[in-house]
């Protein structure tokens, strides 16, 4: 077990999981099996590591920084530390750049940090190499996505997981060089296979969508199963969407609230939202507008669109609440706000809707001229949503002159089959 992993990681909330909770818990006991009693190194681990033993000099440094059986001592692990990875001990130079990265015992140096990471992955440490190519793939202190490619190919040839699924993003976005989808599934499909979670929710999205891969819900269907079993915070929400469309698998509203529930209770703000649809709409539970709103209240205050828009939609027409215009038009304004940023960064989804906020005057004046305006640009993005909304406006004549040709030209816009967008970095699912 290596005790820089309990200290490494620790240190940023974003890592802290399941996993890590678990190493955590096995280092502690490592930690606590060498007998170190209160305030003092034992005699043979201090006499040990004064000889110049580095292994024994990490350790020391480990249970400074840990802290617990003596005072932590960030200045005094970092001390221990370097003397153990100047002679070579990859732990300790895992450790050293840890420490530079967060600053903890040492002024935060991304220089250093990736001169001791860069001495660990000399060694191969996969864990150094993995490190340093996230420095470069624009969430560290530096960017360049070539060098990133590069680095990542290493790491995940070496079968670091999360390396196969950052390099496949990398590819499938044309980060760094050449977009390159069959490159892209195939590192993608071997985090997946290792049981990374991101990759099998991924996968399963694009199996369930289309895109880089054809659609095939038996496919996603298979993903996501197996990253729900992994704890996924996502695959049971995208698990409830298929069973609540018929995706592949019989309709069954019932099995889809069984699975927006299970991730509604972990905070997944899409499934509220889902939750609240199935309770508006009596979807496979009875009609219960209460429920409705407290799920869509959960979820629009994480900040989603969709959910404040049904809020500002049931304070409109008086459901569960006091019929309140006021409300109504605070929470449609929310959505607008964010419906508006996202079709500035190229999102259809967001174009279709603020369309059919114009077209049915919610928190806007209704304006059929802006609706149109805004489903065509949804449209041009080949949105089937929006091209049967263009199609259902010339058929009424709504803002329109009535043309049943036009209708029908549109109509079958929306039915065509519909090629996958390109993948753009501002649209990726998640950070590398």
């Amino acid at each position: 077990m290596h005790c820089f992993r309990l200290v490494g990681w620790l240190g940023s909330s974003n890592n802290i999981s399941k996993g890590i909770m678990t190493k955590w818990l096995i280092c502690i006991t490592y930690l606590a099996s060498v007998e170190l009693t209160l305030a003092q190194i034992p005699d043979d681990l201090q006499k040990a590591a004064d000889q110049g033993d580095a292994k024994a000099q990490c350790q020391i440094g480990t249970e400074y920084q840990v802290g617990g059986s003596i005072p932590r001592d960030d200045a005094k692990a970092v001390q221990w530390y370097r003397k153990a990875a100047d002679q070579g001990n990859v732990d300790a130079q895992m450790s050293m750049g840890f420490m530079y990265e967060v600053g903890r015992g040492v002024p935060k140096d991304h220089a250093k940090e990736l001169e001791w990471y860069t001495k660990a992955a000399g060694q191969g440490n996969v864990e150094a190499e993995a490190h340093i190519a996230r420095m470069y793939d624009g969430r560290g202190s530096l960017q360049d996505y070539a060098k990133a490619r590069q680095l990542y190919q290493k790491a995940a040839g070496d079968g670091d997981a999360k390396s196969q699924d950052n390099l496949a993003t990398l590819y499938l976005y044309g980060l760094g060089g050449p977009a390159d989808f069959a490159q892209g599934i195939a590192w993608m499909r071997k985090a997946a296979d290792q049981g990374f979670n991101d990759a099998q929710e991924q996968l399963g999205e694009y199996y369930q969508r289309g895109g880089p891969v054809p659609q095939d819900y038996s496919q996603a269907l298979q993903w996501y199963q197996k990253a729900a079993v992994h704890d996924s915070y996502l695959a049971p929400m995208y698990l409830g969407d298929m069973y609540k469309a018929g995706d592949g698998v019989a309709k069954d509203a019932a099995r889809a609230m069984v699975l927006y529930k299970k991730a509604a209770d972990e905070g997944n703000d899409g499934a509220q939202f889902s939750l609240g649809d199935l309770y508006e709409t009596g979807n496979g539970v009875p009609q219960d507008y209460y429920q409705a709103m407290t799920w869509y209240r959960k979820s629009a205050d994480q900040g989603n669109a969709d959910a404040e828009r049904a809020v500002g939609r049931l304070y409109e027409k008086g459901e569960s609440v006091t019929q309140d215009s006021g409300q109504a038009a605070l929470w449609y304004k929310k959505a607008m706000d964010w419906y508006k940023m996202a079709s500035d960064h190229g999102l259809a989804d967001a174009k279709y809707k603020l369309g059919d906020m114009y077209l049915t005057g919610q928190g806007v004046p209704k304006d059929p001229a802006q609706a149109l305006e805004w489903f065509k640009k949804a449209a041009n993005q080949d949105d089937a949503d929006a091209e049967k909304a263009i199609g259902l406006m010339y058929e009424k004549g709504e803002g329109v002159p009535p043309d049943a040709a036009e209708a029908q030209k549109w109509y079958a816009k929306a039915a065509s089959p519909k090629s996958p967008p390109p993948l753009k970095p501002d649209s990726r699912p998640y950070p590398l």
